[in-house]
């Protein structure tokens, strides 16, 4: 346990509240602690965590954006996911876990590999979600952020291990608070 993580820890749990509340903050502080977990994960060989640190501050950038300009032109409202996007994400979850699966299988130390990929692809889908105020993504980071919590433990990463222990209670709060706002395709 690190000062470092600590500060990570409280970031990442007030980014979540705002996102809950839909507040456009919510993504700057996500930059914030992405920025500090790359560094985290890399010195506990969780690379694939590592890529998806750089990941979401990327999407982090594009939710802020979809987010700002949701009032007139993009994503104004929480709905629910479309049959098509549900074919997508499933394509998107088997194909990324089996590529980041295989490369870090046979170009990394890691001692997780699949655990990696498949969290790391389910993170960036959950992301994607939230960016576009699709309300399934909640569900998908309450499945994430427990398996998350067992793999940071694994990895002696405590303090984070309960912070996603936290992320899914703040996960099903922000369920609950868009079902109030959902919009139906």
């Amino acid at each position: 346990m690190s000062s470092v993580e600590i500060f990570g820890f409280f970031l990442t749990i007030a980014g979540v509240v705002l996102a809950s509340h839909q507040h456009l903050s919510s993504w700057l502080l996500s930059i914030v602690s992405s920025i500090i977990y790359i560094f985290i994960f890399f010195q506990v060989k969780l690379y694939a965590d590592v890529l998806l640190q750089f990941f979401f501050i990327s999407l982090s950038v594009y939710g802020f954006y979809c987010w700002k300009e949701g009032k007139s032109k993009l994503i104004a409202a929480v709905r629910k996911i479309t049959k098509k996007e549900i074919f997508l994400s499933t394509f998107f979850v088997i194909f990324s876990c089996s590529c980041l699966c295989f490369f870090l299988n046979n170009f990394t130390n890691s001692d997780v590999p699949f655990a990696d990929s498949f969290l790391t692809t389910l993170s960036l889908l959950a992301t994607w979600l939230t960016a576009k105020k699709i309300i399934e993504n909640w569900w998908i980071w309450i499945v994430a952020d427990i398996l998350y919590s067992y793999l940071f433990w694994y990895k002696e990463l405590y303090v984070t291990s309960f912070l996603y222990l936290i992320l899914s209670s703040l996960a099903i709060y922000g369920l609950v608070k868009w079902k109030k706002q959902i919009l139906e395709v």
